[in-house]
């Protein structure tokens, strides 16, 4: 049997695990490539608001979009993200299914579709794109599913 990782025993950070366990216990693995980067967080609020043609339905809208000035063409990694349970609050507040868009706005205003990510109810939704300089609007969003 061929070895792919050498495990040294030293407290370095390695260590193995079962498929099975990794399965029943996480749910992603994230693998960081690290350049020249810039990393920015922003606060975000999802709001109860009653729907205008249904009133006896309630819908989840973002209460804030996001705007970005591309100045170079880059590679982006988006995500939205809710609170964990070391949040404060956030252990009697249950997490919603969640996603968002990217729109780029061209010289004459208007909005293009660049990419999206489905609704999710992970913790976390994010996405790595291609953007090209210029203007974009970012649009989280939510159906109000609960994990």
């Amino acid at each position: 049997m061929k070895t792919l990782c050498k495990y040294t025993g030293e407290d370095d950070g390695t260590f193995w695990i079962s498929f099975n366990d990794y399965y029943n216990y996480f749910n992603a693995i994230f693998c960081n490539k690290v350049e020249e980067w810039n990393e920015i967080w922003l606060p975000g609020k999802f709001i109860w608001v009653q729907n205008s043609v249904e009133t006896t339905h309630d819908v989840i809208l973002s209460k804030f979009y996001y705007t970005l000035e591309v100045t170079t063409d880059t590679n982006a990694i988006i995500g939205i993200h809710q609170e964990n349970k070391r949040s404060l609050g956030a252990d009697w507040r249950p997490n919603i299914d969640q996603n968002f868009v990217i729109l780029q706005r061209d010289d004459d205003g208007d909005l293009n579709l660049i990419d999206y990510v489905d609704y999710s109810i992970s913790k976390t939704v994010q996405k790595e794109v291609y953007l090209a300089a210029g203007n974009y609007i970012i649009v989280p969003g939510s159906l109000g599913g609960y994990l």
